[in-house]
């Protein structure tokens, strides 16, 4: 094991804020995730104004209905304000996620397979002023890309770092093509 591999893996063992950001299509696909979600159900979004953020989700969002098309993942939908919010999950979790959004209970924490660690810091996390949470975030950042990229090699992606890069020249093509908007990161 490589001193980067160890060094990712020890750091992936501290508390985590938003451990599955940006790889959540990831981990449902490679069947290490059971539940995620919401993704937002907008199919009259101009891909030309989306920042890279949005696309990125839009772009796994449609990996993401592709598998429920071929029967590897399930999706049930919410429907709220006038927006729709679909979730997706193993199809072994199909029934307690339908039975939890059915019943307002919207579905957080371990049922999307995060560690109670991890719970428990984001629920500590989002109490702090907004000074000391932006200490927090900057402080937790090295440990959140090791936690990354840790999940990721665990999902089957070796290289993580070639998986981010095919996934900025994916989406570099994507708005050469659609001419997307220089937006700041939300």
């Amino acid at each position: 094991m490589n001193f980067g591999k160890l060094t990712d893996k020890f750091l992936a063992t501290l508390p985590v804020i938003g451990p599955h950001a940006g790889i959540e299509a990831e981990l449902l696909l490679a069947k290490r995730k059971p539940i995620g979600g919401p993704f937002l159900i907008a199919d009259d979004s101009d891909p030309k104004k989306m920042c890279r953020s949005i696309l990125k989700a839009s772009l796994d969002r449609i990996r993401l209905d592709e598998a429920v098309e071929n029967g590897r993942l399930s999706s049930v939908d919410l429907n709220s304000d006038g927006l729709t919010f679909r979730y997706y999950c193993q199809s072994d979790q199909h029934e307690q996620l339908k039975n939890s959004l059915e019943r307002n209970q919207y579905v957080f924490g371990e049922e999307f397979g995060y560690r109670p660690r991890d719970i428990r810091f984001f629920e500590w996390y989002i109490q702090l002023p907004d000074w000391l949470g932006s200490v927090v975030r900057s402080l937790n950042a090295p440990i959140q890309h090791a936690f990354l990229n840790t999940a990721l090699r665990d999902a089957g992606i070796d290289d993580p770092k070639r998986h981010w890069e095919e996934l900025r020249n994916r989406l570099k093509v994507h708005e050469a093509t659609n001419a997307v908007a220089d937006q700041p990161e939300p």
